[in-house]
């Protein structure tokens, strides 16, 4: 029989992060009620990217902020986890609209990680910190980051990562005026999803769709008629083994 913190999982890959919510919340109770300090400090993890997702931000941090002191109470095996909760917090300012916050929060984790050798940590805060870019309107600057997040997640098969940075890449190029190019990175994003998913990765899929409705409705024509700019960006994107399509 699923746990709370299963059923959690599966809600907050399908989207319905309410109900992910509170799945996390009961099992982080179950696990205090037990002094499972490990188990609370994942529940609590959870719980405060999900409560990212609603935009309950002080929520989030509240919750990601204890579960990395819980992390820290375990010692030292325990870093990545403590890393991770210090980039779902640097993506909870982002997203309540400290971006210069996040950006100097992100690069600092991009050299911890590189230092103390966390080379799936270090793919994530380059995809977050792409994502970052992007939001800023840096386009050029996250096209960069994200094509080395591409590179580097399929050198340790992370399709989750290979997705998002993927999909993120679509963005770029779609800001940019390359409509057909965004389209291929969408598709390239939907495949993996629904190749490496399970079937699980549900939001992710959904999201994807939602982009590539929009696009497709949008610029019919210019997918007829617009293969010289697709071109001139992929040129540069798909450069030293960048985003295939």
């Amino acid at each position: 029989m699923p746990t709370a913190f299963d059923n959690g999982v599966i809600s907050f890959l399908a989207g319905n992060y309410a109900e992910a919510r509170t799945y996390f919340h009961k099992a982080a109770e179950e696990a205090r009620e037990q002094a499972d300090v490990r188990r609370e400090a994942d529940s609590l993890r959870h719980l405060g990217t999900t409560c990212r997702h609603l935009q309950e931000f002080d929520l989030a941090r509240s919750h990601l902020l204890t579960a990395r002191q819980m992390y820290e109470s375990l010692g030292a095996g325990y870093r990545q986890e403590q890393l991770q909760c210090t980039r779902h917090l640097a993506r909870v300012e982002a997203d309540s609209g400290y971006q210069k916050v996040a950006l100097v929060d992100y690069q600092e984790l991009m050299r911890i990680t590189a230092e103390e050798g966390f080379i799936t940590q270090h793919a994530w805060c380059s995809y977050y910190l792409g994502h970052l870019y992007n939001q800023m309107g840096i386009f050029w600057e996250a096209r960069n980051v994200l094509k080395d997040v591409v590179n580097i997640s399929r050198e340790i098969q992370d399709a989750e990562i290979e997705g998002f940075a993927t999909e993120e890449c679509g963005y770029t190029a779609e800001r940019q005026g390359f409509p057909q190019l965004a389209m291929d990175c969408y598709q390239r994003a939907l495949a993996i999803f629904q190749e490496h998913g399970g079937g699980r990765w549900i939001a992710n899929e959904n999201r994807v769709k939602r982009r590539i409705d929009l696009l497709s409705g949008g610029h019919q024509t210019l997918f007829n008629t617009g293969s010289a700019k697709k071109k001139s960006f992929g040129a540069r994107l798909f450069k030293s083994g960048g985003v295939r399509a």
